[in-house]
Parts: C-alpha cells; sequence; structure tokens
C-alpha cells in the first residue's frame, strides 16, 4: 500500500516545525504546499528533506485564500496511486496511523475523513508529548484525549 500526503502550510511555520517530523513516518510521500513569500516554511521542509511546492494561487482579489487551488496543486504533485492523506500544517496523526490503515479493509471506491481534536494550548501540547497517553488499541482510537473540533 502506497500512502501519500498533501499538507498546506502558509505562515504556519511554528506549527508545521512541531506536526512536520511526527507525521512524516506515515506517508511514502509527503508534499508541503506553500507561499514564496514563507521562506520559514521552505526552510523546514528543507531540513527534513521534505519536497515542498511555491504558489502564489492561495490569494486572488476575489477570495482572502483558496485552499482548494494549493490542495489541487499539491495533489498534482504525488503519484496518487493508493491512499491519499490531506493535512494542515497543524495537525498530527496518531502514532499508529500507518499501522491502522494498512490493517483496516478500506474500500478504494469510497472517500474517508476522521475527526479532528484540538489540543487546547502549546502548554498542553508539551504535556502530550512529554508523557503521551495511549490514543489507541488494535482498532480502536480512544476519544477522550481532546476535544473534537467544532
Amino acid at each position: 500500500m502506497k500512502l501519500e500526503g498533501v499538507i498546506i502550510s502558509v505562515d504556519f511555520a511554528d506549527l508545521l516545525a512541531e506536526t512536520l517530523p511526527l507525521n512524516l513516518r506515515h506517508f511514502d510521500r509527503l508534499v508541503v504546499v506553500t507561499a514564496p513569500e514563507d521562506v520559514e516554511t521552505q526552510r523546514i521542509c528543507r531540513f527534513y528533506g521534505t519536497p515542498h511546492v511555491q504558489t502564489d494561487v492561495f490569494r486572488s482579489r476575489w477570495a482572502e485564500f483558496h485552499k482548494a487551488r494549493g490542495i489541487n496543486l499539491g495533489l498534482s504533485n504525488i503519484d496518487q496511486a493508493d491512499w491519499v492523506i490531506h493535512l494542515d500544517a497543524d495537525m498530527v496523526l496518531p502514532p499508529q496511523t500507518r499501522t491502522l490503515i494498512e490493517r483496516a479493509d478500506l474500500d478504494k471506491n469510497l472517500l474517508y475523513g476522521c475527526d479532528r481534536y484540538v489540543v487546547p494550548g502549546f502548554e498542553a501540547w508539551r504535556l502530550h508529548q512529554a508523557m503521551p497517553p495511549l490514543q489507541q488499541d488494535n482498532y480502536h482510537v480512544h476519544m477522550d484525549l481532546f476535544p473534537l473540533a467544532p
């Protein structure tokens, strides 16, 4: 199974610096899409050897932020052979994500999604990273660590 990912990161380099090294392990190929002026995101990508695409499609006179255009550009930079995960710069996948996906009997004709949890601040994130509680066992993800995003 090939697992590829696209991360959108424009002016979120501080968060990407935390999340990228944790997410990289899950993917066969991961591409970050950012703006040309976001040199900090580009630096983080170079540090971790992560392919990144610079584009000015995010902004126009009609909309403040065209995220979908960035996602589409990211998708055009991967094979899309098996499975694709789209993430934002502030998202971290659970440590056993790859294993759980490989064990699941997923249907390639379906689109899957997942809930998003909100870590209430950087201090809570640091505490979680210092002594993380078990988030999953075999096929179950524990849903009570952080509040669900609205």
